[in-house]
């Protein structure tokens, strides 16, 4: 796993302070004044509990989660978070919320599931795709949470895991993760807009990719970062793609 943290301007990345725990496959969300990272993946010796918040220049450590784990989603910022699903070792429906003092165990998902899409409040968040029991695995099925409780609605057009998205329960982008599961050999660029009520396929990412990280408030604009666009999951990429909804194109700004 890596610590490093980048921000962003809109036209270039500036690496700033490093996260306390390195890790990967973790759950974020939040801005860039206002963030937080929770469990994930160490690589051996295993997954970690720490969580963290980041203020626009460095990283604090937050109270632990309950739970340690990898493949984690979550949504939410450093104050007020929620984080669901993963891998401790299987698919996990596990549903964590953070008050900004503690974290809680509360409602679990309707379909266990990792290496799923979120993003949202802790009190209005989504969660989409992901791996869960069924062969081949890769699922595509949404959930939103209202706070207390997880309801399913519409599915995705493509199912995937270890994709990414943003945006809110009414205005939502996912994109990119790979299907079906044969050991990550097809990658996606297909990117999918929801509207409240369904999903629809839109322009899609120039360069499939899967692992990567996504920003964004709503789903008129927002961006594409990292990830792995090769065959392996060893492939990684610091490409970056943004989307604008105005013509539903990705624009792509590829740094060194």
């Amino acid at each position: 796993g890596y610590a490093n943290t980048e921000i962003y301007d809109g036209s270039s990345w500036t690496e700033t302070g490093d996260t306390n725990t390195a890790r990967g496959r973790l759950a974020s969300g939040g801005t860039q004044t206002d963030a937080f990272v929770a469990a994930g993946n160490l690589g051996p010796p295993g997954d970690t509990n720490s969580a963290e918040k980041f203020d626009g220049t460095s990283w604090t450590n937050n109270p632990t989660v309950n739970t340690a784990r990898g493949n984690v989603a979550g949504a939410g910022n450093g104050t007020a978070a929620v984080i669901f699903g993963g891998n401790p070792p299987g698919p996990d429906a596990l549903t964590e919320q953070f008050n900004g003092s503690s974290w809680t165990e509360v409602s679990d998902l309707n379909t266990a599931r990792y290496a799923s899409m979120g993003d949202g409040t802790s009190t209005a968040a989504w969660n989409a795709g992901g791996h869960d029991t069924t062969i081949p695995g890769e699922s595509a099925k949404v959930e939103q949470w209202n706070g207390s409780s997880w309801t399913e609605t519409p599915s995705l057009n493509t199912q995937r895991q270890e994709g990414a998205g943003f945006g809110t329960t009414t205005s939502t982008i996912v994109f990119g993760g790979k299907n079906p599961d044969t050991g990550g050999s097809t990658v996606l660029s297909i990117t999918e807009f929801y509207n409240g009520t369904a999903w629809t396929e839109v322009g899609d990412l120039g360069t499939a990719n899967k692992f990567q990280s996504g920003a964004g408030a709503d789903s008129s604009s927002g961006i594409s970062m990292a990830g792995s666009t090769g065959p392996g999951d060893g492939t990684a990429s610091n490409i970056s793609e943004e989307w604008t909804k105005a013509d539903f194109l990705s624009k792509t700004v590829t740094t060194s």
